[in-house]
């Protein structure tokens, strides 16, 4: 017994050790950031991507994203000698949820007067993901690609960068657009339409949860925000929801007939095509929802769905059901026979063997510095849906089989 009794401690110490060794990503990350890795200018000039080197004032740690540190940032190495400069004035801090507290940090940026960066249009806001959870480094690269391909209004647009941070090497990011008003960007008015994330983080200054839904609504341009905008923001988004649950929608009731109220409140076209990026992808984060953003301009009352974002959750392979049509307002949309007719006829327009060479082209675009952002942060236990591949290669084409045959499926079963 004594024999047995010893080692079932011997055991247990084991076991909690083991445990504990487990759960060491779940500590604090905070100056992984900072550990030396050096790359040579060559090595990192023949990976084939911009570089952008950023310098903190007097080597600050990033350690906030609420406070603002002063740095320089210089971009080398870019398709085009133009889009090159050198040591320009920027704030930085950090950025995210739950991609925050991870070793390989995503980051804001602010220059103090709108700045090009790589051929896009000038703005002073800027981000740097890390893509960290996702191995094939590309969720949210498709993703965009599916966007644009489908015609939403605005698309964020980015470029994949190497990124090295007050001298050490920190992996292959992607540089791009941070989602703000602009003639470029989210084209609505400032001071009187409303740019609109749902979260349920529900973090931010200005903000409601809708009276039958209980959906999270924040607003983004919240410069020219007061009490009376807000309220009158609320009073819509419940209006429009006491349209789309009601008991007999999207019927007249007592008859057959469709009750096209529902134009009035929104926009079907946008609604139909952000479904489909974010159905095609798998992304389960709009169930929840997590950066889901909308429109609604003040002149129509209607509420247009769009900029897609945020797809490191998606690419789960589940190719033979819908996962996302009860999530936000699809449960009531899809009643309407409209919809479902626009969603099937924006499926035409997409072809599988397209969206297979536009991965392809990405994977060979960043393939060298895949490489070496693995050397830098490795590659293992780091997908959040749960699947594990071998290598980079590997992540890309479970993300290639993933999106092909959900858009082979849904082609094959209309709505």
């Amino acid at each position: 017994m004594k024999k047995i009794s010893f080692l079932f401690t011997v055991l247990t110490i084991l076991f909690l050790f083991t445990s504990c060794e487990l759960r060491s990503d779940d500590v604090d990350k905070t100056f992984a950031m900072y550990d030396s890795f050096v790359l040579s200018n060559e090595t990192l000039e023949a990976a084939g991507l911009p570089v952008v080197t950023i310098q903190t004032e007097n080597n600050a740690r990033i350690l906030s994203k609420e406070s603002w540190l002063n740095a320089k940032i210089s971009i080398s190495n870019a398709a085009s000698d133009s889009y090159n400069f050198d040591s320009v004035d920027v704030s930085i801090r950090g950025r995210g949820n739950t991609t925050w507290p991870l070793y390989k940090k995503p980051f804001a940026l602010k220059f103090s007067k709108k700045q090009q960066v790589l051929g896009m249009p000038k703005h002073k806001r800027w981000v740097l993901l890390a893509n960290y959870r996702d191995n094939s480094f590309m969720k949210n690269s498709v993703a965009f690609y599916l966007s644009e391909k489908l015609g939403l209004d605005y698309t964020v647009r980015g470029k994949f960068v190497n990124l090295v941070l007050n001298g050490n090497y920190v992996g292959l990011y992607w540089l791009g657009e941070a989602i703000k008003v602009d003639s470029s960007r989210v084209n609505i008015d400032e001071d009187n339409d409303y740019l609109i994330e749902s979260d349920i983080y529900y973090d931010e200054a200005w903000k409601f949860k809708s009276a039958i839904k209980n959906l999270p609504f924040m607003v983004q341009n919240d410069d020219s925000m007061n009490q009376t905008r807000l309220n009158n923001l609320e009073s819509r988004i419940n209006e429009m929801e006491q349209v789309l649950y009601a008991p007999d929608f999207p019927y007249v009731s007592g008859t057959s007939n469709i009750d096209d109220t529902y134009r009035n409140y929104i926009d079907l076209d946008s609604f139909a095509k952000f479904y489909l990026v974010n159905e095609i992808i798998c992304n389960v984060e709009l169930r929840h929802p997590k950066s889901c953003y909308f429109t609604l301009e003040s002149s129509t009352g209607i509420l247009k769905a769009g900029p897609a974002w945020d797809f490191d959750w998606g690419g789960d392979n589940p190719s033979n059901k819908m996962v996302l049509k009860n999530s936000v307002y699809y449960d009531a949309l899809f009643k309407i026979p409209e919809f479902r007719e626009k969603v099937n006829l924006l499926m035409d327009q997409l072809d599988s063997s397209d969206i297979s060479q536009e991965i392809d082209n990405i994977k060979s675009e960043i393939n060298e510095s895949a490489k070496l952002d693995g050397h830098r942060w490795g590659t293992e236990w780091r997908n959040p849906v749960g699947v594990y591949c071998k290598s980079f290669s590997g992540y890309v084409e479970n993300l290639k089989s993933c999106v092909t045959s959900r858009v082979n499926y849904i082609k094959h079963n209309p709505f």
